[in-house]
């Protein structure tokens, strides 16, 4: 449910309109259209051109604004040049969109080294499946840096490593990553499924920008609505403790559109698209110390690697082959879930309900999306529900759920209903699913169906 009353800019402490300036009138810094932040050449003192950059947010780009909320009337973009030490700013920019304009925070993809593949093991979707993994990586290589493909840009994110041999994400075109607009999809033709033993990679980081929060504020739009957005690409946003998952980051947007593009999370985010119509979205994103992913679309990328807490699917999207480890929690109604990999369990809890629907990145052999890998599916009560949409084009429980274990409040059997007649004791596996329609636990009302169209 949408927000009665939001807060609007002039409200808040340090907002634009609070700070001087006049009804129509623009501080001439809120017109320079890009600014170029470099740690190690930077200077707060230079005018933030590319050129003779500003060495951080705070101390060079704030000042001048005159507060975190500038009124942009026209594309506004932060180049990130170079990484920062962790803690050594504290940005906040949460800027007022205006005349159909984007705020863009990019960061410069830091080179690590050049090598040759050894051996690709591409992605088999099962139960449990394999994950794309690949082998020859050089010394070094760490979780969390990305690999690019030098023959076409094409990026993937190293999820875990061991002796050399990394399991990654699903690589996306780098245009997945790159195209600014308030409405990014991901379907298949995003997908880059190629990589393969022998070709040339290159390790390379995204830079870290001491981001504590994302808001943005606006709604003037264009005929094509590729604008308004925050669009954050290819930057690591740290965790001060040094333990990715402890502290938290806030992306929260108010009317524009929001996305996380190639972008780390150490900080635990909750990502937040309940008041903008146009949704926040992650895509191709790490966040090793899990999320909470609250009416926003997460394309690809993987959560929770090191199992630090869990992650929380609260009205959200999640597809384009994501990687989602350890508890998975669905809470609230209408989730919906597309291609996703499970190696824990993944549980609606207090009346969730999730919907497996005809997505833009479906496989072509599980046209209905398809849970898969050696996690589970559970259900607790009251009036949880997992509902596969759209039978008609050709999806089945056999198809969709291809998981270790499927239970009913953690239970192996379920009830069928047929013409009146309950019954019980019906072994919960994809096949007695597909038989019956569904099974059910009529006590406490969760229950698995399929139907042939949407809800």
């Amino acid at each position: 449910m949408r927000h009665s009353r939001l807060p609007y800019p002039a409200e808040l402490p340090g907002s634009a309109q609070s700070s001087g300036a006049g009804s129509g009138s623009f501080n001439p810094s809120w017109l320079q259209s890009n600014w170029w932040i470099d740690w190690i050449l930077g200077n707060d003192n230079n005018p933030g051109t590319q050129s003779a950059p500003v060495k951080t947010y705070t101390g060079g780009i704030r000042p001048r604004w005159g507060t975190d909320q500038p009124i942009l009337p026209q594309t506004t973009t932060l180049h990130v040049a170079s990484p920062q030490p962790v803690g050594a700013e504290h940005a906040i920019p949460s800027p007022v969109l205006i005349d159909g304009s984007n705020f863009v925070i990019v960061g410069s993809l830091q080179p690590v080294t050049t090598f040759t593949a050894g051996a690709v093991t591409p992605q088999s979707i099962g139960s449990p499946g394999q994950l794309l993994t690949m082998s020859g990586l050089p010394s070094g290589a760490t979780p969390g840096q990305l690999i690019q493909r030098v023959s076409d840009g094409s990026l993937a994110i190293i999820d875990s490593i061991s002796a050399g041999t990394a399991i990654l994400t699903q690589p996306f075109t780098l245009a997945t990553y790159t195209t600014i607009t308030a409405e990014p999809s991901v379907a298949n033709g995003n997908k880059v499924n190629t990589w393969a033993t022998g070709q040339a990679f290159e390790i390379v980081t995204a830079p870290t920008f001491n981001l504590v929060q994302a808001l943005v504020y606006g709604g003037d739009s264009n005929s094509v609505a590729s604008t308004p957005t925050e669009w954050v690409q290819f930057i690591t946003i740290p965790d001060i403790t040094g333990t990715p998952g402890t502290s938290s980051f806030l992306g929260k947007s108010f009317g524009p559109g929001q996305t996380f593009s190639g972008c780390v999370f150490d900080a635990f985010p909750t990502l937040d698209g309940v008041d903008t119509v146009f949704g926040t979205f992650a895509i191709g994103c790490w966040s090793p110390g899990g999320a909470i992913i609250y009416d926003t679309f997460w394309y690809g990328g993987a959560c929770n690697t090191n199992l630090t807490f869990e992650t929380g699917v609260v009205k959200g999207v999640i597809d384009g082959s994501c990687i989602l480890h350890g508890l998975v929690e669905f809470e609230e109604i209408y989730s919906v879930t597309g291609e996703v990999y499970l190696d824990s369990t993944a549980r609606l809890i207090h009346g969730a309900s999730v919907f497996m629907e005809v997505g833009t990145a479906d496989p072509v052999a599980h046209p209905g999306g398809v849970v898969w890998g050696p996690g589970s599916l559970d259900q607790e009560g009251p009036n949880s529900g997992y509902e596969i949409v759209n039978t008609s084009s050709g999806a089945t429980f056999a198809n969709t759920f291809l998981v270790s274990a499927i239970t009913l409040n953690a239970q192996t059997t379920g009830t069928s209903y047929a013409s009146g007649v309950f019954t019980d004791g019906v072994t919960i596996n994809a096949t007695n699913l597909a038989a019956h329609g569904g099974l059910q636990n009529p006590r406490t009302g969760c229950r698995y169906v399929q139907t042939t169209s949407a809800s």
